[in-house]
């Protein structure tokens, strides 16, 4: 910056000063047939729009500057400034770096005899983007916070993001809640080209490590392809369909609750063109991911809630029903019974009665109420395992223990959830199945060596009353989800190292003394 002496008070060279030390973009032009004829442009314009002084003077500034579609609002300004009036704008214009945003001063110089005005661009764009990128976190936490469902919550924040931002298309997926595979939750696309893509999404899987959601779940953190639509079908699964809807670069962003904790969704997007890394686009939709996470653990608490009081009904239907109306039965048909018949037979089956109305009574209030731990304490899962296998018919099976965790829990309450376990191992294995209690990164597993469950049935044997065995309540596993969801913690079921069924209970952590 030069500074103006005493001699310096010719209003021309206050003028000039003004211009080259000026922090904003000065454009000086004529109007030639209407057009803005670049004159002059000081140092900050060519530092902010790229372009050098020697190739945009004597050029129409609207032709260097103008983005395709904004033609009409430059020459509504044109005019403005050509009847003498002095205008005003926000407004968006071409850089050699791409779009950016600008309040914009267009001032006639009637007096001038070598132009007919200048205008004067401020650069805006990084305080629009906190504005916008304000709003936009705003909007998808209140589309999560206020809808019925996390589905729905989920459809509308992906809304909200395509709006925001460049982004052509947008997806979710989540793990199952009893098994290990990544499924489609949501899509999103103001695109009718892309439609069939979001339809041919919907029904796919992905497991941890494969595909785009597959990865980013496992790794946790975000990837970028370029052009999806080439990728082999190793890396992208949905090559096709990509092509086909002319969908191309492409991001995948982890959800999480807090940093260091498991993934509970994955956010992808695709974009019209293919790219290299987009850092303004990967920082909106990773803002937006973390600021999600707390609300979607929230939701899908409130939702895990809802669920399990509407188990807990037909839990309490079926106890009310079908066990207790024929006790009731039994009971009177016993009271008929002469007082003087001399069996002891028919005190024990007195005695017998007792017992079962008051275990099917303590579990119809159960049920009911959905009885939550109120006083969890550190639990050694080793004793707590070794304990329930001790209380069982195990045959000649044989149990390994490899955990050493505690976690905060109810004793009474795990050991059940250890038996049931077991139990169902034992009761569908080998007689002499091998059964394995050992931990994962949020949780422990309960594994075994059996014929293990078709993949299309591991969701079902967590309802009540669903059995393979002949015999069989269908009540042991839809306990042990109770017992698990009880302490807060999720219960899943997938294939064992051999060829087995491996249970695991995620989101117990870890605690201090055992019990």
């Amino acid at each position: 910056m030069t500074a103006l002496t005493l001699e310096d008070r010719n209003p021309t060279v206050r003028y000039q000063h003004l211009i080259e030390n000026i922090q904003d973009a000065v454009v000086e032009f004529e109007f030639v047939d209407d057009e803005p004829i670049v004159r002059n442009v000081n140092d900050a314009f060519e530092e902010t729009f790229g372009y050098g002084a020697a190739d945009i003077c004597g050029e129409s500034l609207n032709d260097w500057i103008v983005p395709a579609g904004f033609e009409e609002e430059a020459h509504d300004i044109d005019g403005t400034t050509e009847g003498g009036e002095i205008s005003s704008h926000q407004l968006t214009r071409e850089t050699a770096g791409g779009l950016r945003e600008f309040l914009h001063r267009s001032i006639p110089c009637p007096e001038s005899e070598s132009i007919d005005g200048i205008a004067l661009y401020t650069d805006i764009t990084e305080r629009e983007r906190a504005k916008q990128k304000r709003q936009l976190l705003t909007e998808t936490s209140r589309c999560i916070g206020t809808a019925q469902t996390l589905r729905d919550g989920f459809r509308t924040a992906l809304q909200s993001i395509c709006d925001y931002t460049e982004w052509t298309y947008g997806e979710v997926w989540q793990p199952a809640e009893t098994s290990d595979e990544l499924r489609f939750v949501a899509g999103h696309t103001n695109d009718a080209d892309c439609e069939r893509f979001l339809e041919g999404s919907t029904d796919v899987t992905f497991v941890p490590g494969s595909g785009l959601p597959g990865r980013v779940y496992e790794s946790g953190r975000q990837e970028w392809i370029s052009d999806a639509s080439q990728e082999p079908a190793s890396v992208f699964h949905r090559t096709e369909l990509a092509a086909e809807s002319d969908l191309h670069a492409a991001l995948g962003v982890p959800v999480k609750a807090e940093e260091g904790e498991s993934v509970v969704a994955v956010l992808v997007f695709f974009l019209r063109d293919a790219r290299d890394s987009d850092g303004a686009l990967v920082r909106d939709v990773t803002d937006v991911a973390k600021n999600l996470g707390g609300l979607v653990k929230r939701k899908q608490a409130e939702e895990l809630v809802r669920r399990r009081n509407e188990q807990l009904e037909q839990f309490a239907h079926v106890i009310s029903h079908d066990l207790r109306n024929p006790l009731n039965v039994a009971m009177g048909h016993l009271q008929m019974v002469p007082d003087d018949a001399e069996t002891p037979h028919i005190d024990r089956v007195a005695t017998a009665h007792e017992r079962m109305h008051e275990l099917i009574e303590d579990v119809l209030t159960l049920a009911r109420q959905g009885r939550s731990i109120e006083d969890p304490e550190p639990v050694s899962l080793a004793n707590c395992a070794a304990q329930s296998w001790d209380m069982i018919e195990t045959g000649a099976g044989d149990l390994t223990i490899e955990a050493t965790r505690t976690v905060q829990g109810d004793v009474s309450r795990l050991r059940q959830l250890f038996e049931n376990l077991f139990r169902n191992a034992v009761e569908h294995g080998s007689p002499t199945v091998t059964i394995t209690v050992g931990e994962i990164r949020d949780g422990f597993y309960v594994a075994d060596d059996g014929p293990g469950i078709p993949a299309g049935e591991r969701t079902a044997v967590f309802d009540f009353g669903y059995t393979t065995r002949e015999g069989g309540t269908g009540f042991g596993l839809p306990i042990v989800k109770e017992i698990a969801e009880a302490h807060g913690w999720t219960v899943r079921v997938t294939e064992s190292a051999h060829g087995g069924t491996r249970f695991e209970v995620v989101g117990c952590g870890t605690s201090g003394r055992p019990v």
